[in-house]
């Protein structure tokens, strides 16, 4: 699996647009995790991004969010994230 898949032609096409995502990996100890765009990338993500404190709690694996990319440094990132769609614990995931 690799990370920071999101580059700078993906950012020019998507750039000011809210785009949707899978959760694809979350750590709530460390505060970031990696989501799973429609079109098959991976963008990084921090709970300092997310809408509000209490969102933290559905990051979970599969979760549908809504998201923006901002460039930070050489990287880019998910903020103004918002969970849309929690996954309950006991379903079955799935990835686009």
């Amino acid at each position: 699996m690799k990370y920071y898949e999101y580059n700078s032609e993906d950012f020019a096409k998507y750039d000011g647009w809210y785009l949707y995502g899978r959760i694809r990996m979350y750590d709530m100890e460390k505060g970031y995790g990696f989501i799973y765009t429609e079109d098959g990338k991976d963008i990084f993500m921090s709970s300092y991004a997310l809408s509000s404190h209490k969102q933290e709690q559905y990051c979970i694996l599969g979760s549908i969010v809504k998201f923006r990319v901002e460039q930070r440094g050489e990287r880019y990132c998910a903020v103004e994230i918002e969970v849309i769609k929690p996954t309950p614990i006991r379903d079955k995931l799935l990835l686009f």
